[in-house]
């Protein structure tokens, strides 16, 4: 991953597992401010869900008006390899449309949402963008 590059370029040694810790919450953190406020801007309701794992992702698909059984299926195709992998880019990109339909933002933006990095980046301009 990124941050894994980032510390052999920054050659850490014994701080390696604290600096990804602290990457890997910080990243989390972001996520779920970006989910919080992005729920807010649509009124979706369940605006708390965003910080607890699993939930968050339940909260994206109904942020994005998905049916019930999209999340399902995203969640059920994490425990497949190649084809789950394929599946859950296909949803994602499906709930960034969505998303970006919902916010009236150019709907060819959901695409970056199957595009890790990207996709965070997306989740931020759709919460944060006027």
């Amino acid at each position: 991953m990124v941050y894994e590059k980032l510390i052999l370029l920054l050659n850490l040694g014994e701080y390696e597992r604290p600096v990804k810790f602290l990457i890997i919450f910080l990243i989390y953190v972001y996520f779920a401010l970006s989910l919080r406020k992005l729920a807010q801007k649509t009124k979706t309701k369940e605006q708390e869900w965003a910080w607890i794992p699993i939930l968050n992702l339940y909260l994206l698909s109904k942020i994005a008006k998905a049916p019930w059984w999209s999340f399902l299926v995203f969640f059920l195709s994490l425990f497949f390899s190649l084809v789950g992998l394929l599946v859950n880019i296909g949803i994602s990109i499906w709930w960034g449309f969505s998303i970006a339909e919902r916010l009236k933002k150019p709907s060819w933006l959901g695409i970056f949402m199957g595009i890790p990095i990207l996709n965070l980046i997306l989740l931020g301009y759709f919460a944060w963008s006027k």
